[in-house]
């Protein structure tokens, strides 16, 4: 369980960066651009990651997920990289995962979710999953939002957050 927690806090930690072209029309693999762009985000290599950052529409070039279950722990990463940055968020649960999560931890620890943008940690966060994914068989998806303070210029608002990605396991 600490190994699954801990990789998790990694990758929240760390986050994704990449380049892309910023007008929502290109990128790495020919995929969705960063920042800009009015139609919908494209996947790149089968994985979507895109949201609103204060109005303005994002879609990642660099996507990465993983369902890793151990035992009754289970734990979702799911990370994103934009011109502008990189968004992820860690749930890790004691049973199947699956529904409305909110940042924060549990009494008992568990459910524990975590949001982080550019190296700040979520004040506020939703997350909805409709599917957490089974490597090679079904992808993860849902939707999130999440609200920040602190950090360098001004704090992002994520809205109408959606994620559909193929995932890892183990």
């Amino acid at each position: 369980m600490r190994r699954l927690l801990g990789l998790g806090m990694l990758a929240v930690a760390l986050g994704c960066g990449s380049g892309g072209t910023g007008d929502g029309t290109g990128g790495i693999s020919g995929g969705g651009g960063g920042a800009g762009g009015a139609g919908a985000c494209v996947p790149v290599g089968g994985k979507l990651l895109s949201w609103f950052e204060n109005g303005a529409r994002q879609c990642a070039i660099s996507v990465s997920a993983s369902h890793a279950v151990s035992g009754e722990v289970q734990l979702l990463q799911i990370g994103g990289g934009v011109t502008s940055g990189s968004f992820a968020f860690v749930i890790t649960t004691m049973g199947p995962i699956g529904g409305v999560y909110t940042c924060g931890s549990s009494a008992t620890g568990f459910p524990s979710v975590l949001a982080n943008y550019n190296g700040t940690a979520a004040t506020t966060c939703t997350i909805d999953v409709t599917n957490s994914g089974t490597p090679g068989v079904t992808n993860a998806s849902g939707t999130f939002t999440a609200t920040f303070t602190g950090g360098i210029g001004v704090p992002p608002t994520i809205t109408s957050g959606v994620f559909d990605t193929p995932v890892t396991g183990s």
